[in-house]
């Protein structure tokens, strides 16, 4: 299943844990939320922690791919951790960034998933 949401808000912080929040809005304004981050990474290859909406929608690695260009960020899962996500295999998340913005999250990404062969910026 396709994750396919405008983000509303994007917590980017490259210095702070490397970890990154995605937050959309749904019917009647329900706020939902994506979230990445490698909290204490001592090396390269710490898992990148996935949650979506609730921590029982949760999972350690598991991201195939990530790309981001200067209008989105698509992300592929894994098997397992689309499972885990609700059966969500792939993100889609559209992107209004001012330059500086679009910087910051650039780096949070390379930050995020050094060690880990998924990322392409484009």
């Amino acid at each position: 299943m396709l994750l396919k949401f405008q983000a509303v808000e994007l917590v980017a912080e490259p210095e702070d844990d490397d970890l990154l929040t995605f937050v959309w809005l749904a019917a009647a304004e329900r706020r939902h939320y994506l979230h990445l981050s490698r909290i204490n990474a001592l090396s390269d290859d710490t898992p990148i922690e996935i949650e979506r909406d609730d921590q029982r929608w949760s999972a350690h690695s598991g991201i195939r791919g990530i790309r981001l260009s200067a209008i989105s960020v698509h992300i592929e899962f894994t098997e397992a951790t689309a499972q885990t996500l609700g059966g969500v295999n792939e993100a889609e998340i559209g992107l209004k960034l001012h330059a500086d913005a679009l910087d910051r999250l650039k780096q949070t990404l390379i930050n995020l998933f050094r060690g880990h062969d998924c990322l392409r910026i484009e």
